[in-house]
């Protein structure tokens, strides 16, 4: 499912409400809807070569092709979790 059809389905969820008078509800599912795009919308940030040097020098991790293969599969697999 993309996020434009989770957005449909919410939002029809909240002109459910609204339809039925239910206007507290109708804006509280519409913040929600907002709150939940925000937090579908985030993209997945991987950590630069920048960033790597340090973690590794205070792991005493020595920075090579074999750490930074090793670091890209660990992200891959935390993406795959995180966003299906």
């Amino acid at each position: 499912m993309d996020i434009k059809q989770i957005r449909v389905r919410i939002m029809s969820e909240a002109y459910d409400l609204a339809d039925r008078g239910d206007h507290e509800g109708y804006n509280a599912i519409k913040v929600m809807c907002s709150d939940v795009l925000e937090l579908i919308g985030k993209q997945w940030v991987g950590l630069t070569d920048e960033e790597l040097k340090p973690l590794c020098d205070e792991n005493h991790i020595m920075l090579g092709a074999y750490t930074v293969d090793f670091i890209q599969a660990v992200e891959a697999k935390l993406k795959e979790k995180n966003h299906g």
